[in-house]
C-alpha cells in the first residue's frame, strides 16, 4: 500500500534519472502514460475543429434558407454567432498548439530516456 501512495512522488524523478533508477519497466510505463494523456488531447482538437466547422456551415445553410423563403436575414444575431465561432477557432488553435508542444516534449523525453538505458 505504501508503494501506491509514493508513486506520484516517484514520477517526479523523470527529470532526474539518478533518483528514478534505470528501471526500464518504469520508463516504459511512463511513456505509455504520456501517450494515454496525449490521445484525448488530440481527439479534443479534432472534435473541436470539426464541430466548429459543421456548426458554422449549418448556420450558413440556415441563413441561405431564410433568405430563399423571404424571411430575411438575422444580421445582428449572425454577427454575434460568427464572432462566437471565430473565438471557438482561436481556442481550438490553442488546444492544437498545446497538443503539438506535448507531443514534442514527449518525443524528446523518450529519446533522452532511451539514451540513458
Amino acid at each position: 500500500m505504501d508503494d501506491i501512495l509514493d508513486e506520484p512522488y516517484n514520477t517526479n524523478g523523470l527529470g532526474c534519472p539518478k533518483k528514478l533508477g534505470k528501471s526500464p519497466h518504469k520508463l516504459t510505463a511512463d511513456r505509455y502514460c504520456e501517450l494515454v494523456l496525449l490521445s484525448p488531447l488530440a481527439t479534443g482538437v479534432g472534435a473541436a475543429f470539426g464541430a466548429t466547422l459543421d456548426l458554422k456551415r449549418n448556420l450558413d445553410g440556415l441563413d441561405e434558407s431564410l433568405e430563399q423563403y423571404g424571411i430575411g436575414s438575422f444580421y445582428q444575431t449572425r454577427s454575434k454567432l460568427d464572432h462566437f465561432f471565430n473565438i471557438a477557432y482561436v481556442s481550438t488553435a490553442f488546444l492544437l498548439i498545446a497538443f503539438l508542444c506535448s507531443l514534442v516534449s514527449s518525443t524528446l523525453s523518450s529519446l533522452s530516456l532511451s539514451k540513458i538505458q
